[in-house]
């Protein structure tokens, strides 16, 4: 942290968030000698559980002949002085065991057979320890690869091995953990004590506290053993995205439990739908429950595969995609979900179907928002299409983010055609309306620079930045409302002739609005403002049109007596638009 202050606490203040996590893990609970043996021995297991995954992935016809490859490859390396992690594998004679002492022989073999982005090689060379003259070996290394290309999951099996841990820390490494762990359980002591004097807990406060209260599963406290009569059955929704401390409360409440005694347990979820791992959700929990039940209790799972929400021709390419994209089976420790087809409802629609319009680009020259404009268009003409028939069609565009879809409404705006779309494009921040929140604003609080300045700048009078500075400028800048200075003569002659001749224009339209507030109804008056300005002729769709009419609509309601009291409200009102 190079000692800076302001790191470490933000450091700590992170970690503090995610206690729940860590201090489920009992880091704090163990001696320092005792806790070091634990974590590597957990390390080593998850080590040795991936390796022998990988080992069963390897098809024993080329278990020979890749020994061979690499030793001879690393031995080629090692003389050539080259650097890589191949060149451990030197003295191999065999596959590697699935052991953690063999992640680094593991890490050669990738290095050999894959890129660094996990792809299988497609080039042979002496980088990898196979020079220009070594033909007769290279093409035992090519065909290799075709043989293990067939291999479903090897790839990313061998991909993997890159990014597990050594299974020992060095006595430096470790002497940093326990000075950090010291730290951090001062660090929870303090929090607890801030938290009493200010009566205050955030939810991992709540969540540990319930489970202290429930005591454990063989020390029950007076709670537990009052909720235990008179819970009778439990539904937990959304099972895949629960996190240890979770499921620990929930072994908790049922921890009296027994087989035949008329009380339930629920548990509903879908694992290929876990999305919360970033908040410590391991799915993992959910396929142990299927396979294991919790503690006592034995759970009966039940697949469910008919799907209520789509035709029958979508179901058939999902079923076909996600196939291939998911893994082959369930992995508790790693959190991996096999792929579970579903099947389609008898009343399901058998028409539409699922159709690729690829539009190709080059990633490296190409340029992005050229190619998001061209893809807003290709949507655009699919859509309009679609409406040609059927005016009254519904028609739903995905994105992965919003700024994807902001060429989308773009192109959907230019070709006049309606759409709804309140949180990601809210009617406030369209321009029209944007624009008459400003002239609004301006009327009703004379004093209000920035909606003056939005006013002046907007398409109805289209002030020039130069003119708006020579306006702004002048001892009296900061004390002398824009409002005054329009109707200063003085003050105007600043303006280039081009910025006189608008404010000329514009000028008397805004002063007979200023004149009205607050004597006839406010939105009258801000409407025939903006078309005596010239608003509407600025405006180049009918979606616009329609945008201004809303506003209207919402100015009217928020109005009283031809003013209103605070202009936040009126913003705050478009939100919902």
């Amino acid at each position: 942290l190079d000692n800076r202050y302001e790191l470490l606490e933000k450091l700590l203040a992170s970690e503090l968030a995610r206690r729940d996590y860590w201090l489920y893990l009992g880091l704090l609970r163990f001696d320092i000698p005792t806790l070091r043996g634990r974590v590597e021995a957990t390390l080593s297991e998850v080590v040795c559980a991936e390796l022998t995954t990988l080992c069963s992935m390897v098809p024993g016809d080329a278990c020979k002949e890749l020994a061979a490859l690499v030793a001879h490859a690393a031995t080629v390396l090692n003389a050539m002085g080259i650097e890589s992690a191949i060149t451990t594998c030197d003295a191999l004679t065999a596959i590697p065991s699935a052991t953690a002492e063999s992640l680094s022989l593991w890490q050669g073999i990738a290095q050999l057979l894959l890129t660094d982005k996990g792809e299988w090689r497609a080039r042979v060379d002496k980088n990898i320890g196979f020079p220009p003259e070594d033909k007769a070996t290279k093409q035992r290394v090519v065909a290799l690869l075709q043989r293990l290309q067939s291999e479903r999951g090897l790839a990313a099996a061998l991909h993997l091995t890159r990014q597990l841990p050594r299974a020992k820390y060095t006595d430096a490494q470790w002497l940093t953990l326990a000075d950090l762990l010291e730290v951090l359980k001062l660090a929870i002591a303090e929090l607890e004590v801030v938290m009493r004097e200010r009566g205050e807990a955030d939810y991992v406060a709540n969540a540990i506290a319930a489970r202290r209260a429930l005591g454990t599963l063989t020390e029950p406290t007076d709670l537990a053993l009052r909720l235990d009569y008179r819970l009778q059955h439990l539904l937990v929704d959304e099972f895949q995205d629960t996190s240890h401390g979770q499921v620990e409360l929930l072994a908790l409440l049922t921890a009296g439990w027994s087989e035949g005694d008329g009380r339930s347990l629920f548990c509903v979820g879908d694992p290929m739908q876990s999305i919360y791992r970033f908040r410590h959700a391991d799915v993992g929990l959910f396929l142990n429950l299927k396979r294991h039940g919790l503690n006592q209790l034995h759970l009966t799972p039940l697949r469910l595969t008919v799907n209520f929400r789509a035709a029958q021709p979508l179901l058939a390419w999902t079923n076909q995609t996600f196939e291939q994209a998911l893994p082959t089976r369930d992995e508790a420790q790693s959190g991996a979900v096999a792929f579970t087809p579903s099947e389609p409802h008898a009343s399901a629609d058998s028409t539409g179907g699922v159709f690729v319009h690829a539009l190709l680009i080059d990633k490296e020259a190409g340029d992005r928002v050229a190619a998001r404009r061209e893809e807003a268009k290709q949507i655009g003409a699919l859509i309009a299409a679609s409406l040609v028939n059927k005016s009254d069609t519904k028609i739903a565009v995905l994105a992965s983010n919003r700024m994807h879809l902001q060429w989308v409404i773009a192109e959907l705006r230019s070709r006049g055609i309606a759409f709804q779309a309140v949180d990601i494009d809210p009617l406030a921040q369209r321009p029209v309306v944007a624009d008459l929140v400003a002239l609004t604003r301006a009327v009703v609080h004379l004093a209000d620079r920035t909606a003056w300045l939005t006013v002046l700048r907007a398409p109805w009078c289209g002030l020039s930045l130069a003119d708006l500075y020579a306006l702004c400028a002048g001892d009296d800048a900061a004390t002398q409302p824009l409002w005054q200075k329009l109707n200063d003569r003085q003050q105007v002659t600043r303006l280039s002739t081009d910025g006189r001749q608008r404010v000329a224009r514009i000028l008397p339209v805004v002063q007979v609005a200023v004149a009205e507030r607050g004597r006839s109804n406010l939105r009258d008056c801000i409407e025939r403002t903006w078309h005596a300005l010239g608003g509407p002729a600025t405006v180049t769709t009918a979606a616009s049109l329609d945008d201004s009419s809303a506003f209207f609509a919402r100015l009217e309601k928020v109005e009283r007596n031809g003013d209103i009291e605070d202009i936040v409200r009126l913003e705050e009102s478009l939100i919902d638009l």
